[in-house]
């Protein structure tokens, strides 16, 4: 009994809680997994944020007032990820 015991604490390490964001359980996961889903997370939110800024309605607004650009610019640079 005490060999699976050994096994399933083994199997465990490199483990860690992660909170599903989407819906809030808790499970375990590797910790590689979740650098590799927070680096598709921020590829994603950069691909969004080059959309937004490629749209005519952001374009239109940077034109009128400049200075939307430099809110927009350290809205996303300040961010907390």
């Amino acid at each position: 009994m005490s060999d699976t015991t050994l096994t399933q604490d083994n199997s465990l390490e490199g483990m860690i809680e992660f909170e599903n964001p989407l819906n809030g359980e808790i499970c375990l996961i590797k910790a590689e997994d979740i650098k590799e889903w927070e680096l598709k997370r921020e590829l994603f939110r950069l691909r969004l944020v080059a959309w937004h800024l490629s749209a005519p309605s952001h374009l239109a607004r940077v034109a009128e007032d400049p200075e939307e650009w430099v809110k927009f610019a350290s809205f996303i640079i300040g961010r907390a990820n």
